[in-house]
Order: structure tokens, then sequence, then C-alpha cells
């Protein structure tokens, strides 16, 4: 289960501001303080965690490693192959404006990735998630206390794989 994030001004997360690279929301994320990484914003990344995909990243962003957990399989990444990831728990997941406490990182080396990594589930599980391409922004609300405006439309997306997430 995701912890609930906190939020900077209590209830939203606004103009967090994002790289758009081909067809690729990329946000600048910190691991436990670390500098900003460029990590995507993926629909289809089913679990609550952030997916590291580089080991020399890990190697600076202070992850306590679970020892003795299961061995957890990562899906190929662009033409990869699947690996074997490390599993991190007890991480601090920052954007602009809000922060993830106590999340699940999930390391595996996939060096043709030419970003940092990936987040999906933990965002989109917790968060009603606006996205502004025209300037480059996300605005991330806590669902509980959210009102859409009136002129928005509401659009229920279906998994094609039930449970698995909208792609």
């Amino acid at each position: 289960r995701v912890t609930p994030p906190l939020f900077d001004n209590g209830h939203s997360a606004p103009n967090i501001p994002f790289k758009l690279v081909g067809n690729h929301i990329v946000l600048p994320v910190r691991i436990n303080n670390s500098t900003d990484l460029d990590i995507v914003l993926d629909t289809g990344m089913p679990v609550p965690e952030v997916g590291i995909m580089h080991n020399d990243v890990a190697d600076g962003l202070k992850l306590d490693f679970l020892h003795d957990g299961p061995e957890i399989i990562v899906a190929g990444a662009g033409t990869d192959k699947p690996k074997t990831a490390r599993i991190a728990t007890g991480a601090t997941i920052s954007l602009p404006g809000v922060t993830f406490p106590n999340q699940r990182v999930s390391v595996a080396d996939f060096p043709n990735m030419p970003n940092d990594g990936v987040i999906g589930q933990m965002i989109f599980g917790t968060c009603i998630v606006e996205i502004d391409y025209d300037q480059q922004y996300i605005h991330l609300h806590d669902p509980k206390h959210y009102s859409p405006p009136d002129e928005y439309s509401r659009i229920k997306l279906h998994p094609v794989v039930p449970g698995l997430g909208p792609y």
C-alpha cells in the first residue's frame, strides 16, 4: 500500500514542470534529497514505486536495500530483456510541492535507457493528475479535496489488462 502524499500547501501541488522528450513526460524527481533525477511519468507502471534504470544513479541515493527479500524481475525497458531488481524501502520521493514518504524503489541496470527511471502508480494511484502540455506542467491534487472546474469533462480510463493500468 502506498503512503499518501504530503502536499506543501495542503491539498495540491500545482505547476510541477516537466520536459516533453519524444512522447514522454519527464519529471524532476528527488529521492532521499538527491539532486533532480529525470524520471518518466509512465501510465503503464503498475506498481507503486520508482524504478531506477542505472546502478550508478542508485549508488548516490542513500537507499536502504532489502537483503532477505524476494527476487523481483522487472520487465525489459525499451529493447532490453527482463532483469533482476534490487529493492529498497523507506525512501522519500519528492517533486516540487509534494512528498511521498516511506516508498519503495526498485533498481535494475538498463544502460540503454536515456532517463534515470520511471514512476507511475505512485502518482496515478494517489492523486488526481492534470497535464498541461502547452505550458509543460503537471498539477497533482488530493482526490479527497478536489472538485473539477465546471468546464472539465470526466474521462473514465479502462485498462487493456485489468489491474495493470490505463495503457
